[in-house]
Order: C-alpha cells, then structure tokens, then sequence
C-alpha cells in the first residue's frame, strides 16, 4: 500500500491547485491510457483482443453496478474521466478529510474497494473530474481482463 504522510499531502496541495482542469485532463488521459493503450494511443488490450471495446460496459468488471446508476457507466468513461461518480481530488492542506484521495490513500485498507463504492454524481460522459479512484478501476480492469497485473502488462 503507498503511504504518504499528511505533511506530504500538504505540500503537493499547492502544486495541485494550480494545475487547471485542462491540464488535469491531458495528464489523466495520458498516465490512465498508458495502463491500457501504447505511445501510439492504440488500445493494446483491445487489439489483443483482452477487452472486447471502448465502450464495454464497467459492469463487466465491476457486476455489482448493475443494480445502480453506474450500469451505464463504460470504460470509455472512465478512460476519459468522465464516470460521473462522486470525487473529491482536493489536496487543501485545510481540509484533508474531504479528500477522497487523501481518504483512499492513507484510511483504507481496500483502495479499489473505496473507489467502485463512490456515486455517481453526474450522468457519466458529461463531466470530467480527475480522479486517483478511476485510475484504481481501471487497475482492476486491466487485471481483470488480461490476468496480468498493471506493472506487469
């Protein structure tokens, strides 16, 4: 599990309140699409046929949903941050318990977990929102459909 201290959290909160939502964007949609796609932005794991489509739904690798309003979530959703689940990125030195990450990182003992049980806020594919949690689902996918773990994929 990565340990980060709260005075660590707080240093990094000034850095992450300066980067705009378009900065956000372009970094999340590069760091979450290497998990599953090549330099090229070729999805590797749905050339190799490991994941049937960009817009496979996340109840795939997620059954649970399928009761809830995160059934209409895809991966083409998550991959561009734009689940509509409820995500607090904040790094206010404040304010860290309302911080989903912050709560992610250093509370839980199942951060995969932590990240499948937030609720959707927003109809997905309408809002983006970065999140640390997405990137965890899609850990979970990747492992999930090729059987290899992220580092090791």
């Amino acid at each position: 599990m990565l340990n980060i201290s709260t005075s660590a959290a707080a240093a990094n909160a000034a850095y992450f309140a300066a980067v705009a939502n378009a900065e956000r964007r372009a970094l999340s949609s590069y760091f979450d699409q290497h998990v599953i796609a090549d330099e090229d932005h070729r999805y590797i794991a749905i050339d190799e046929g490991d994941i049937p489509s960009i817009d496979e739904p996340m109840t795939t690798y997620f059954p649970a949903w399928k009761a809830d309003e995160r059934s209409k979530i895809t991966l083409r959703d998550v991959l561009e941050m734009s689940d509509g689940l409820k995500w607090n990125e904040d790094y206010e030195p404040d304010d860290l318990d309302a911080s989903d990450v912050v709560q992610m990182v250093l509370k839980e003992r199942d951060q995969l977990a932590y990240a499948a049980s937030r609720p959707v806020a927003a109809p997905p594919g309408t809002v983006f929102n970065y999140s640390s949690g997405t990137s965890m689902l899609l850990s979970k996918v990747l492992e999930q459909a090729t059987g290899s773990t992220p580092a090791d994929y």
